[in-house]
Formats: structure tokens, C-alpha cells, sequence
């Protein structure tokens, strides 16, 4: 039987992690990013970790997100526009707080709205031309970054397909491989759009 202080370990544990993976992302942006879009992350990683635990009860959901922002700056070299939408794409659905519409732009706002309508739009998972994957992408992502964080979300989330439902990975792997490792060849995403595919033959 887990006690509470096994449990209460467990979470310290977990936020310490989260946090160096935020210092991470920090440290990627920090040769790039104005003091203005710098605290801007610092207010929107607050927001997210702070929405993360006080509604899924789950540090799983923080550090993924903290995860995808790191495969945008990183292996996609996007901006902090791109980096505290990443940040924040878990949490588009608690876009009506004040906090979080005085933090964003209208235009991060739009991008959040439209990985939101993704995120709720299912995909057909099963083998089809690129065209077929594109065209409701497209139609739900005015911004073309909307599809390049959701590529990086998929990436993230076949990384740790292995803690996923049965259900959930079969879902997973077969979007990420018939609709996004597609996108990403189409996008010059080669590394990516590899990765993507050799994730999937693992499962």
C-alpha cells in the first residue's frame, strides 16, 4: 500500500524533473528570445504547470508539454510564438481565464484555438494519399504552425507510446504514421518524419 509520504516523494520528485526540462527549454530560447518573450515563457510555463496539476492530478501531462516546446525550439528551430503555444496546447480549452488571454496575443490565441480543433477532430488512421491527410489539417490550420506543433506533439507522444492503452497506441502510431511523418517529409522534416516512422515499427 503506497503511504503519503511514498506519494508526496513521488510528486517532489516529478516537479524537480519538470522544472529541469523547463530550464532546458529556457537555455535553448536564451540566445534568441527578448526579455519581454522571456518572461512571457516564465508566465506561461507557471500557467500550464499550475493548470496541469490542479485539474489532471498528473505531472505526466506537464512534462509532455514541456517536451513538444523543446522539440519546437530545438529540432524545429521556431520561435517563442511557436515554443508558448506548445507550451500551452494541453490547456487551450482553459483559453476564457484572464490570466491566460492577457498573457497571449490574439495570433497565439488563434493558434491555440486551432490546435484545440484538431486535437478534437478525429483523423482517418489508416493508409491513404498525402492529400487525404492534408486537406482537414489544413482546413482546421490557418496558421501553418499549428501543423508543425502538432507534429512535434505526435513525435513526443510516440516516444512514450509505451505507457499508453493498448487503444491509445494503436491510435497514436497510426496517425503519426499515415498522416504526420508524411506532412513532415512534405516540410523538409526528414530527422523527424525517420524518427517518426522507425517509432512505429516498434509497435
Amino acid at each position: 500500500m503506497t503511504t503519503i509520504d511514498e506519494i508526496q516523494t513521488s510528486e517532489q520528485s516529478s516537479r524537480k524533473a519538470i522544472l529541469r526540462r523547463y530550464y532546458k527549454l529556457r537555455q535553448l530560447l536564451r540566445p534568441t528570445v527578448q526579455k519581454e518573450d522571456a518572461k512571457k515563457l516564465r508566465e506561461a510555463f507557471r500557467l500550464a504547470f499550475k493548470e496541469h496539476m490542479a485539474t489532471q492530478c498528473s505531472p505526466e501531462t506537464a512534462f509532455h508539454a514541456l517536451e513538444v516546446a523543446i522539440i519546437v525550439a530545438k529540432d524545429m528551430d521556431l520561435g517563442i510564438t511557436s515554443t508558448v503555444c506548445a507550451l500551452l496546447h494541453k490547456v487551450a480549452g482553459c483559453l476564457h481565464h484572464s490570466s491566460l488571454r492577457n498573457l497571449l496575443s490574439p495570433q497565439e490565441t488563434q493558434i491555440i484555438e486551432q490546435l484545440n480543433a484538431v486535437e478534437a477532430s478525429p483523423h482517418l488512421s489508416k493508409p491513404g494519399s498525402i492529400e487525404d491527410s492534408v486537406d482537414p489539417l489544413v482546413s482546421l490550420s490557418k496558421d501553418p504552425r499549428v501543423i508543425l506543433i502538432k507534429i512535434a506533439d505526435y513525435l513526443q507522444q510516440m516516444r512514450t507510446l509505451a505507457t499508453l492503452s493498448h487503444d491509445q497506441q494503436a491510435k497514436v502510431a497510426a496517425d503519426a504514421k499515415y498522416v504526420y511523418a508524411p506532412i513532415a517529409h512534405r516540410l523538409g522534416l526528414h530527422p523527424i518524419k525517420l524518427e517518426l516512422e522507425d517509432l512505429y515499427l516498434k509497435f
